[in-house]
């Protein structure tokens, strides 16, 4: 997944804006791990995530899979895991991929995975790359339903759609697998209204303050 030029609107991406939460997960894992493995891993995990993206993408467009990466082992898992995922749900239809979105109505952009169709409706899809769990299958956690909620209602705004359903999918990249989540209109509006846009709200408010303290400008009652 490239690096998206988006237009110069000043606009945070949505994964910045929800960037501000705190992954408990990840907090126990900084806490046991030395800051060297932390940025190592960190960088690894991008990387990996970045090329899953784009591997998936080039398929979807082309029906072709090209690995040609540094990380063989785990991409070519990985794309063996998305192609389990296509094999066992043939009821999605993949059609357009990694499309960039700039939303002037909430400010903010961001870049959805997949759109599909599916009983001749159209779904939000989204890809994460993950590691499987004990249980056997990788975990789709809270931040992934926010993201997808946000990129639904922005592409809806943006190309006046009228998008109710999306699906997560998690695919694991360490042994062959996935996870599936399913979300309806009312969990999409609700992950929107109450959980991203008050996280916007608060991004847009740090940032007039860092303005503030960049211009100078201190209120003293």
């Amino acid at each position: 997944m490239a690096k998206r030029n988006y237009p110069k609107n000043g606009y945070p991406s949505v994964t910045q804006v929800i960037g501000q939460l705190d992954s408990f997960v990840l907090m126990e894992w900084f806490k046991r791990t030395p800051y060297n493995e932390i940025m190592e891993a960190s960088k690894r995990g991008c990387e990996i995530g970045t090329q899953m993206h784009d591997t998936i993408q080039l398929f979807i467009e082309t029906g072709e899979a090209k690995i040609d990466t540094e990380y063989p082992k785990e991409i070519t898992t990985a794309l063996q895991s998305f192609m389990l995922f296509k094999k066992d749900h043939p009821e999605y239809d993949l059609q357009r991929s990694e499309i960039p979105m700039a939303c002037d109505k909430y400010g903010i952009n961001g870049t959805t995975d997949c759109v599909a169709m599916r009983d001749k409706k159209l779904w939000i899809a989204d890809w994460k790359s993950a590691k499987i769990s004990k249980s056997g299958f990788p975990v789709i956690y809270s931040e992934a339903k926010i993201q997808v909620a946000a990129y639904c209602m922005m592409l809806n705004e943006v190309e006046n759609k009228n998008i109710e359903s999306a699906l997560i999918v998690a695919i694991a990249k360490d042994a062959v697998s996935y996870s599936i989540y399913e979300m309806d209109k009312e969990e999409i509006e609700g992950q929107f209204n109450n959980v991203f846009l008050p996280l916007l709200k608060v991004w847009n408010y740090k940032k007039q303050q860092k303005q503030k303290e960049k211009e100078g400008i201190f209120y003293v009652k």
